[in-house]
């Protein structure tokens, strides 16, 4: 990734001679011509430094930053509990209380914490395929101005995760999908270093990483990045230099001045976020350990909810802490960029178009507008999870009011088997009481036959008259 490139590797392997002569000035020329490169030759790109690509960089990191920053200070409020401590499932879990609103809580929690991942994942893949593009496409035309714009628009991407890293608490829900981004992450912060460590190769021409003054007119910045490489990578001659002289050594020269041998911009944010990438492995650790199911078996309760209160506010000190310093690191590195766009916008080296407008300062070629358009990816991916945790708020609110709604359908339904209950019971009493009345009357006496004294007698015949 930019190691291996140099004046003889592109002779020999791509067939790329390339010119690395500093001529000064004559009486001809009044300015020191610079690999064969005059005033106005000296060839854009836009797909690398051009506008839309370093915005597109940007927004996405701003948008991390400003959701973290939203994410952390809802914590301090009555909205939001602290949940630096809550590791997968465990916010789920403690938002089921019935009616304190604290699914509620947990829903905006889950979508803060997922569109800083989404941010992340986006430009893990982005800077990717520029670091590709670096090492083997542009390898040896590439010239020392767009490889150091490069270079710190990684340092942004690198910024970029060890944000969500931080601040996400439920980094590791998916565990499989959590091991594959660290690794992409981890071999992003090893490109990056590789990157930056090329720029202390210490050849007899030193890299260019300052930005010229506005009156300058003269600078390497427009030589080819493989004019001051060497065959083989000075990571580790850079790491040791950083840290191998002592911690005065390291604490001025490697963190204050950022230079290691060479000055190198963007070095001691690297090296910092290196060390507080190890930090942010050990707190995930540190955090699965803590919510381990056998301690919560051992620990009473009370004990447990006292102690995570206080765990969960160091925690919340640790995420703002790394919050902070992404937020500075971001911060220099885009105006780095910056910077050096302007001076090389208003320098006479800018090979320009008819018109005399830069095109590094048109975003419509079809390298900007892909990073550009890749950037609406995040803002679908929010407004989804806003309407996926919309519907199970619908959802849960109809779950709450179903239960009122079968308790008044049984009250009608008893009440009608009451009122049923008390017709059917009035009937009966009503068949009882004409069956009392009833049988209330005196029996009819019944005739035997072997009986004939009690039958009553009948009257006498009328005698037959004789005629």
């Amino acid at each position: 990734m930019g190691a291996y490139v140099s004046t003889a590797t592109c002779a020999a392997f791509h067939s790329e001679p390339l010119d690395c002569t500093v001529v000064n000035a004559t009486s001809t020329v009044p300015y020191r011509m610079l690999g064969n490169l005059t005033h106005g030759e000296f060839e854009p790109n836009p797909d690398v430094a051009g506008v839309g690509v370093i915005y597109a960089f940007f927004s996405v990191a701003c948008l991390a930053l400003s959701i973290s920053a939203l994410y952390l200070l809802l914590q301090l409020t009555r909205f939001m509990k602290f949940t630096g401590m809550n590791t997968s499932g465990s916010q789920a879990q403690e938002g089921t209380g019935d009616g304190d609103g604290s699914s509620y809580r947990t829903t905006w929690a889950d979508i803060f914490e997922a569109v800083i991942l989404s941010c992340s994942d986006q430009q893990v893949f982005t800077s990717g395929a520029y670091a590709l593009a670096l090492r083997y496409a542009q390898g040896c035309s590439i010239s020392a101005y767009h490889y150091n714009v490069v270079a710190n628009m990684m340092l942004i991407t690198c910024a970029t995760h060890l944000m969500s890293v931080t601040v996400v608490s439920q980094y590791w829900k998916h565990k499989l999908l959590a091991v594959f981004r660290t690794l992409l992450v981890t071999g992003l912060y090893i490109v990056t270093g590789l990157l930056l460590s090329n720029q202390n190769a210490g050849l007899d021409l030193k890299w260019p990483t300052s930005v010229p003054k506005k009156n300058e007119t003269d600078t390497l910045l427009v030589l080819p990045a493989a004019c001051f490489q060497g065959e083989n990578s000075t990571l580790l001659k850079t790491l040791n230099e950083s840290f191998g002289s002592g911690g005065e050594h390291f604490a001025v020269d490697t963190l204050r001045e950022s230079s290691p041998n060479n000055h190198i911009v963007g070095w001691n944010f690297f090296i910092l976020m290196i060390l507080w990438y190890g930090a942010a492995m050990i707190a995930e650790i540190f955090r699965y350990w803590y919510r381990r199911p056998s301690r919560a078996r051992s620990s009473p309760q009370s004990r447990r909810r006292a102690l995570s209160k206080w765990v969960g506010r160091v925690f919340w000190f640790y995420q703002f802490a790394g919050a902070s310093f992404c937020i500075v690191a971001i911060a220099m590195s885009f105006k780095y960029i910056q910077d050096l766009r302007s001076w090389m916008n208003n320098s006479p080296w800018i090979k320009r178009q008819p018109d005399g407008t830069n095109p590094e300062n048109d975003a419509t070629s079809f390298g900007q507008l892909v990073p550009l358009l890749l950037t609406l990816l995040t803002v679908f991916a929010f407004l989804q999870l806003i309407g996926d945790k919309f519907d199970d708020r619908w959802k849960n609110l109809r779950r709450t009011a179903r239960p009122d709604l079968e308790v008044s359908q049984s009250y009608n339904s008893a009440q009608k088997l009451s009122s049923q209950d008390l017709s059917s019971q009035d009937l009966s009493r009503s068949v009882d009481a004409k069956s009392f009345r009833a049988s209330s009357l005196p029996p009819t006496p019944l005739l035997e036959v072997n009986e004939p004294q009690n039958a009553p007698q009948r009257p006498p015949p009328f005698p037959r008259q004789q005629t």
